[in-house]
């Protein structure tokens, strides 16, 4: 039997219905680093019983009930724990920055009751791939590989689950195709299949030359100036652009050998290009198996965009070879063009979180025009006219991080008390005031 056809998919996670997937498994070491030979990736049928949400989860993980009745949740925990502590240790950015800012989500829904009909809701947590399982006082790169017998527990059980399979999963995927292309190498014949990935690459920070800020990226840490937050701030001047590229290479803020991102096919574009390189990847090896037992194309029922190549081409009765053409195998599939279009949903994204929120605040501020928010400084950004210096700030009730101008030095870690003085949502302006 083939795989299901890309065309008769239905990828979703609605209860109680059938779904086809793109399923793997996975076996870990004792370390948490993966047993390559135990990788298996397959097409797969799933059914959704119930859903539960990240609150959810982490109060059945918190009473117990993770543990017993639901020990599937305990289990992935322990895993995803040990994963947790292996990338650390390999200088992930969880290592690299032990106490993330807190971030915003926001939501919007649909209310009769708030204004224009439309209720705001923001919350403010830390990242979903934030928290670490061992001391704050990790390694900063390849250079500080000290670790302690403190732990420090992650913000979410519920999120650290999620994002370490999510993560394991990626890199898992990497190692998969880097087998299968050993053992095509071994291969003879017309049948030379192949598969595209787009692997996600981070070259580690550089500290050789910029010792004077490494210094003061070290003391932010050392003195936990701002909670953290400071350190946090500071540490992204060392991080550089993930680049997306078919050739596999380590991503050292993941701290991995290898990384492909292709868990959300639903909702990333590049995502659902990966599984369908992926499964007909998968296709070309089932028909290729098939068609050397005997079988005919028409029995089979595939299609070239079921390949993603022209379909083959029996060459002699008495032989079970066939003439494939993959010269131009998987040739409408391109992963910059994915990467361009979520380039562009991401600036459509921000530009509409960036509205809702300004609004949230317009709403605040004509309620209550002397409300004051809480905020730190983050850093120092550079001279503005009129000899005024600009700084990063942290709003803690909005998740907000965000530039203002003073008159005077503030030095990082500094606490604010603003107030709200200019906000347009339309014209995306929004301006804070410092308060005594």
């Amino acid at each position: 039997m083939l795989p299901p056809k890309a065309s008769d998919d239905i990828m979703s996670l609605t209860m109680n219905k059938d779904s086809f997937a793109l399923s793997l498994g996975v076996e870990l070491k004792e370390d948490g680093s993966i047993d390559e030979s135990s990788i298996v990736v397959t097409p797969s049928l799933i059914r959704v019983s119930y859903r539960l949400t990240y609150d959810e989860v982490d109060e059945m993980l918190e009473e117990g009930s993770g543990y017993s009745e639901e020990w599937e949740l305990g289990a992935l925990l322990s895993y995803a724990n040990k994963r947790r502590q292996y990338r650390c240790s390999r200088g992930s950015s969880e290592g690299f920055v032990p106490t993330p800012i807190p971030q915003k989500q926001i939501k919007i829904k649909l209310d009769n009751i708030a204004p224009d009909g439309i209720r705001i809701d923001i919350s403010v947590q830390a990242t979903h791939n934030s928290g670490t399982n061992q001391t704050s006082g990790a390694e900063i790169g390849d250079a500080f590989q000290k670790f302690t017998e403190e732990v420090v527990e992650p913000v979410s059980s519920a999120f650290t689950l999620v994002t370490e399979t999510m993560i394991l999963a990626g890199e898992a995927i990497g190692k998969w195709k880097l087998l299968e292309d050993e053992a095509n190498k071994g291969i003879e014949g017309s049948f030379q299949n192949e598969v595209s990935l787009p692997f996600r690459t981070q070259r580690k920070p550089d500290y050789t030359s910029r010792a004077r800020e490494k210094n003061i990226m070290m003391s932010l840490m050392e003195y936990n100036i701002g909670g953290g937050y400071c350190h946090a701030w500071y540490c992204r001047r060392f991080l550089s652009p993930v680049k997306v590229q078919e050739e596999c290479a380590p991503h050292s803020g993941l701290g991995l050998s290898c990384y492909v991102q292709w868990t959300s096919p639903i909702r990333r574009y590049s995502d659902l290009l990966t599984h369908v390189s992926v499964k007909r990847y998968l296709r070309r090896q089932r028909v290729q198996a098939l068609l050397s037992k005997g079988h005919g194309l028409k029995e089979l029922d595939v299609t070239a965009e079921d390949i993603g190549c022209p379909l083959p081409q029996r060459i002699g009765s008495d032989t079970h070879d066939h003439d494939w053409d993959l010269s131009d195998m998987d040739a409408d599939i391109d992963f910059r063009e994915g990467g361009g279009l979520m380039g562009a949903a991401r600036l459509l994204q921000r530009n509409s979180e960036q509205y809702y929120l300004f609004e949230y605040i317009r709403r605040i501020h004509e309620h209550d025009p002397d409300k004051t928010w809480d905020a730190m400084v983050l850093g120092f950004i550079g001279s503005g006219d009129n000899s005024k210096k600009q700084y990063a700030i942290y709003i803690y009730e909005l998740g907000l991080e965000y530039r203002m101008t003073s008159p005077v030095n503030l030095d990082q870690g500094t606490e604010l008390k603003l107030k709200t003085s200019i906000i347009s949502p339309r014209a995306g302006q929004l301006a804070f005031v410092r308060t005594l």
